[in-house]
């Protein structure tokens, strides 16, 4: 008994420590004339070293970008991309030395 207690007390500290990590406002991707472009605003709390990543795992793509300030700021994200037409799920990693957030976005490429 006190072993699932302690593990569901561990569970809810790992979930309020990731809530207080750096949220992402708004995340988006889209893609035109063979170019990627993924945006991501950012509510940093004192945070440092972050790093946001893109990865859509079927066609093999992976961006990152990062930023050593704090405070608010937009990470934007520009690559060339070959794909045929169709629609991508995107992985958008927020992530530092502290614990990672990951949202979903899809993609469409026509």
């Amino acid at each position: 008994m006190k072993k699932g207690v302690v593990v569901v007390l561990l569970i809810l500290l790992n979930a309020v420590s990731v809530s207080a990590f750096a949220e992402m406002h708004q995340t988006f991707v889209s893609a035109e004339d063979g170019l990627f472009y993924g945006h991501s605003s950012i509510d940093v709390e004192n945070e440092e070293n972050l790093r946001v990543a893109w990865f859509i795992p079927e066609l093999n793509f992976y961006y990152r970008s990062g930023s050593e300030d704090d405070g608010d700021f937009r990470v934007n994200a520009y690559s060339d991309i070959d794909a045929p037409s169709g629609e991508y799920l995107v992985r958008v990693t927020l992530s530092n030395d502290e614990g990672r957030k990951v949202v979903y976005r899809y993609l469409t490429i026509e």
